[in-house]
């Protein structure tokens, strides 16, 4: 293999030097994780899903699948960067185009001003589609922000999933057979329950049965999933802070917010 100087392009597509990107970063690894309810013989995959081979011939679906990427931190902790569920791929753009019609990231900071604990959700809406057979289109847009405070139990992110899901399902292009992929880098070991609809996302509302959960950290840039949540925790970030300095959120819209004005969820609750 080539030699890469510290001064050619990055090799994973960032645009930056060599040097100034993934040089110094630990090595990735990238796993499909594959569980069962018991020991099984072997693998099967059929049409992108997979099965686990059992004694007498039989087989059954694999649960869960996890296709993930991570590093080993200095302590021996792992960081996974990206973990997507029913995923026995690395494609994960071909992956997202061929098992979603939508994808929805949302990200949330949330800052104590005036005595009250502010929070500021950023919504991306994308639209993935095969332009080739190697090749994918993810068109995004910005769809909006959800903002409100003291939230209860610090459970300011999962509320935020409640909101833009009911959003979705609200509007009148919305159909059941969408299905729809949800980008968070929030509760990342509780997202296969979360997905099998075991326990509620917030209070006691279920995710939708075409929804997914899909995990991406904001502090990495290793694929499409890293760089929407980057962007939502960006934003979210700005408009927090101006709300800090400025004492009001103003949209493009023309309009505008303030902290008195934000909905109080621990009045509401």
């Amino acid at each position: 293999m080539k030699r890469i100087g510290r001064n050619d392009p990055c090799p994973c597509g960032s645009g930056r030097k060599y040097k100034k990107c993934c040089l110094r970063k630990r090595p990735r690894e990238q796993y499909v994780y594959i569980g069962f309810r018991e020991a099984f013989d072997g693998l099967t995959l059929d049409d992108g899903q997979v099965f686990v081979n059992l004694p007498l011939g039989k087989r059954a679906k694999a649960d869960p699948v996890l296709a993930q990427t991570q590093y080993t931190r200095t302590n021996g902790r792992e960081k996974v960067l990206s973990s997507v569920p029913d995923a026995a791929t690395f494609d994960i753009q071909g992956y997202l185009a061929s098992h979603f019609d939508a994808i929805w990231a949302v990200d949330t900071n949330t800052k104590r001003l005036n005595k009250d604990d502010v929070s500021v959700s950023s919504i991306l809406e994308c639209y993935p589609r095969m332009t080739a057979p190697t090749e994918v289109e993810i068109a995004c847009r910005k769809n909006g922000t959800i903002v409100f405070r003291n939230c209860p139990n610090g459970e300011a992110e999962k509320h935020a999933w409640y909101g833009l899901v009911t959003r979705i399902t609200e509007n009148p292009g919305y159909r059941e057979d969408m299905r729809i992929a949800l980008v968070t880098d929030h509760d990342l070991q509780k997202h296969c329950q979360y997905n099998a609809r075991e326990i509620p996302i917030y209070q006691g509302f279920f995710l939708p049965a075409n929804f997914t959960l899909v995990y991406a950290t904001s502090d990495a840039n290793e694929n499409i999933l890293n760089s929407l949540i980057r962007q939502c925790d960006r934003d979210a970030g700005k408009k927090l802070h101006e709300l800090e300095t400025e004492g009001r959120i103003a949209f493009a819209d023309g309009f505008s917010i303030t902290i008195g004005e934000i909905p109080d969820m621990a009045k509401s609750a």
